[in-house]
């Protein structure tokens, strides 16, 4: 009998072990749920659910859309009210015409280098007409541009004007330009019979860079011109050191010592010049000349027959060749 209640209560012991491990209570452990056990629904269908989770998935979607344009109106807000600033101030006057110059400048700039030398006279004298700011100077470069462009119509008055000028507005780094603003300067100033004024052009660029051959022979044919021919002479030597080999050096040279009456060195000079440029008629007539001075006339004779069967129709030819005979 004992033995029947002990095995009683054994029994009943373990069927309540066997009851609760089979049936736990959710937080008995601290365990939870899984999300399948807590959205599951006896009465939904699987469709229904598969139905559901797609929903979810778009409304995840669409969410994230909205965001994102969220964000982008915030950034194109931020934009309009950059851009109504920005054309607020190009509304001002001063940033219309500082544009208006640019852009007539900018064309100007590009027909010059076209060599389209009309297009680009007219944009840059409609850049020249916009007033710049307070302080603001003009473009010196435009103005000598517009003086080269003058200088090839041969409107020596006009060019004169802008290459002064652009000698105004040109910077310390322009110094190749303002070089030879200096000497274009000096040929209109030449062109249009003020030696003077030509002369000191030519002077101002030659003391900017003393290696500037063009403007040196300038400067040494004004000072004959004038008949300063001291002066001419010492330019020309000068200019003979720097280059032995150029024929107008040298054959300027050898005019001022045949004007000086230094008739070897003007010979020599000559010859000199005549082996740089065999058929020049300056050089063979002037050569020609010396040689009947010095009553040398095989050698005059010699020099004008080459002359004259390079340059036919001068006919002073013929009477200093019958001359000489």
């Amino acid at each position: 009998m004992r033995l029947y209640f002990i095995l009683t209560g054994f029994i009943l012991l373990l069927g309540l072990d066997l009851s609760g491990w089979a049936s736990p209570d959710p937080g008995h452990h601290g365990q939870k749920s899984s999300p399948s056990q807590q959205t599951h629904n006896p009465g939904t269908s699987k469709a229904d659910q598969q139905q559901i989770e797609s929903l979810k998935k778009q409304l995840s979607a669409n969410q994230k859309k909205l965001a994102q344009s969220n964000q982008e109106i915030t950034r194109l807000k931020k934009e309009i009210v950059i851009l109504k600033q920005f054309n607020k101030n190009q509304a001002k006057p001063d940033n219309i015409m500082a544009m208006a110059q640019r852009l007539d400048l900018k064309r100007g700039n590009a027909y010059y280098d076209q060599k389209d030398y009309t297009k680009a006279k007219a944009f840059y004298e409609l850049a020249l007409k916009w007033t710049p700011k307070k302080g603001q100077k003009q473009d010196g470069i435009v103005f000598y541009r517009l003086g080269v462009i003058s200088l090839l119509e041969k409107d020596y008055e006009m060019a004169r004007g802008y290459f002064r000028s652009s000698l105004l507005y040109l910077s310390a780094n322009d110094k190749v330009l303002k070089v030879k603003a200096h000497y274009n300067l000096g040929i209109c100033f030449k062109r249009l019979n003020k030696d003077q004024k030509a002369l000191s052009s030519f002077k101002r660029a030659l003391s900017l860079n003393a290696r500037f051959l063009k403007a040196l022979i300038q400067v040494g044919e004004l000072q004959y011109k004038l008949r300063q021919f001291t002066q001419a002479q010492r330019t020309f030597e000068k200019g003979v050191r720097q280059d032995p080999k150029n024929f107008y050096i040298l054959l300027n040279l050898a005019k001022v010592y045949d004007q000086q009456s230094q008739s070897k060195k003007a010979s020599n000079y000559y010859t000199r010049a005549l082996g740089v440029n065999p058929t020049s008629y300056t050089a063979l007539y002037n050569a020609g000349l010396l040689k009947t001075k010095e009553k040398k006339w095989r050698e005059a004779i010699r020099l004008f027959q080459k002359a004259y069967r390079n340059h036919p129709k001068r006919a002073i030819l013929l009477y200093e060749y019958g001359r000489s005979l």
